[in-house]
């Protein structure tokens, strides 16, 4: 009995000795975990650019500026930019229900920048038909409508002009709500395609914001930094995967627009066929001038131009007969223009009409207008309509 109590004590002394020697392991393990945390957290984060923005995140909250205060759902991304070594950073946070976006960069002092879009706004990636390019567009909204303009012109734009490049410009894409272009074909179908859907195709972009507090810890603050960088993809990384669905956006888009133009000329073209008919069906009737028809046939002159005959030919050839052209000649054949011509009798007056000029031998013989049912020489002669 005494040996069994006494290997029962030594087993229960093993147990506890055991138990402490495991809770000490466990104390070192978490305590080694947390000051290897704490190591890690004090180590600048591996890419120089991260490093300087987790340093603006933290400044920002130091400072608690003013029109931080009502900011919520903030979020980081990290953002490839045309002209930039260095990613740009994007906060995107909704104010009163509406989402607008901050953009950071940095100066070639790896100074940051600071550059915020009063008006609801969204960063969107783009490729823009015109001259296949891609680049990311801030999309700001208003009454107006839609506005986009690209990152870097909007950076460039807040430069200091002795700054700037010569030749900058800066460039803003605006579109109405519902705006687009449409044409009806000669069957009455109509086709149309937005405004923005000529000029742009939307890029799913990979990019993921990540959530932050503006009032998270320092060390809540570079994990976000650091993830945002983990899911930081450049252009060529996303267009890797998207060119392909990209190319075939901008097949169906070029496909309508070739449709649309297509239509549009068919339109024309049947407006031009419908013109010279009717063209071809008044000049049938007679000569138009100013709104008066003058037809074609035989007129008989009165008053002045009493016993002569005046033809006018649809083929712009005229012949007037019953008169006294010399030589013995009492016809004469003409050839004819609509055109203004000045029937004053002396050179202090003007009386300029539209009218039937005859021409011979390429000058001017005489001249007719509408005047009363008759053509006129605006003098005492005149001509009366007979009939073909």
């Amino acid at each position: 009995m005494k040996n069994k109590e006494r290997n029962q004590k030594k087993t229960k002394k093993g147990f506890i000795i055991g138990g402490m020697c495991l809770f000490v392991v466990i104390a070192l393990s978490v305590g080694g975990y947390f000051i290897y945390q704490e190591l890690e957290f004090k180590k600048p984060i591996k890419e120089e650019w991260g490093e300087i923005y987790y340093q603006e995140l933290k400044k920002q909250k130091e400072d608690k500026r003013e029109d931080d205060k009502n900011k919520k759902n903030t979020k980081i991304s990290f953002y490839e930019i045309e002209e930039k070594k260095d990613p740009v950073m994007v906060r995107t946070y909704e104010k009163e229900k509406k989402n607008y976006v901050d953009v950071y960069y940095m100066n070639d002092e790896k100074l940051v920048n600071r550059l915020s879009f009063l008006q609801p706004s969204e960063v969107e990636y783009l490729y823009k038909i015109e001259d296949k390019s891609y680049h990311y567009y801030i999309k700001m909204t208003d009454d107006a409508g839609e506005h986009y303009t690209t990152i870097s012109d909007s950076i460039e734009n807040m430069k200091d002009k002795k700054d700037q490049k010569e030749g900058f410009s800066y460039t803003t894409y605006d579109f109405k709500d519902g705006e687009e272009e449409s044409v009806t074909d000669i069957n009455g179908n109509s086709i149309s395609i937005s405004k923005f859907d000529k000029q742009f195709i939307k890029v799913e972009d990979k990019n993921k914001s990540i959530e932050y507090n503006l009032e998270d810890s320092d060390k809540k603050i570079k994990e976000v930094v650091t993830s945002s960088i983990a899911n930081y993809q450049t252009q060529e990384e996303i267009l890797d995967k998207v060119v392909k669905k990209v190319e075939k956006q901008l097949q169906e888009v070029l496909q309508k627009i070739e449709e649309m133009n297509k239509a549009q000329e068919e339109v024309e073209k049947k407006k031009e066929e419908e013109l010279q008919k009717q063209k071809e069906e008044e000049a049938k009737k007679g000569l138009n001038l100013d709104g008066v028809t003058v037809k074609y046939g035989t007129y008989t002159g009165i008053d002045g131009a009493m016993g002569q005959t005046l033809v006018i030919n649809s083929n712009q050839t005229a012949t007037l007969s019953g008169a006294n052209f010399g030589n013995g000649k009492t016809s004469e054949n003409y050839t004819f223009k609509i055109e203004k011509h000045d029937f004053a009798q002396d050179i202090s007056s003007s009386h300029v009409k539209t009218a039937i000029v005859f021409y011979n031998n390429g000058s001017v013989a005489f001249a007719v207008y509408p005047y009363n049912n008759l053509l006129s020489d605006g003098g005492i002669s005149a001509y009366q309509y007979q009939g073909d």
